[in-house]
């Protein structure tokens, strides 16, 4: 990162002392970092070997060829939303990949099961909930 200086620097000298200075040297990472495109990293990191990893905002996710060859977002139908894409499951296993079937249950979805069902409340009973905003 052009900063010959910290080379001979003793809080950076060696692995135990970079950790105790750890936040002195990600702050000085951070800030080379921040001046510089992703490709401009990669292309400065990579013949290094220096190791790192890209932080991926929502549009490069949507675009980046190993998400979608890896069916890492499905689109899935809600019926109030319509179509959504989220994340696929993680990990993804060969036998056993899994899959999104829906968004998840609406608020209060499932009351009437848990309350009259599960707890043994009338429908009154739940009704009542309901009308008193506690539910």
């Amino acid at each position: 990162i052009s900063r010959q200086e910290l080379i001979n620097d003793s809080r950076f000298l060696d692995n135990p002392a970079r950790v105790e200075h750890r936040e002195e040297i990600n702050g000085i990472v951070a800030e080379w970092i921040a001046c510089h495109t992703r490709q401009e990293v990669a292309e400065i990191f990579d013949p290094r070997g220096i190791p790192y990893s890209l932080v991926f905002d929502m549009e490069l996710v949507f675009q980046n060829a190993q998400y979608l060859a890896r069916e890492m977002l499905v689109r899935v139908l809600d019926s109030q939303l319509g179509q959504a894409v989220v994340q696929n499951v993680v990990p993804k296993f060969s036998k056993t990949p899994g899959g999104v079937k829906h968004l998840g249950p609406r608020p209060g979805e499932h009351n009437e099961e848990i309350y009259c069902g599960l707890l043994g409340y009338s429908k009154d009973r739940l009704q009542e909930l309901q009308d008193a905003g506690v539910i």
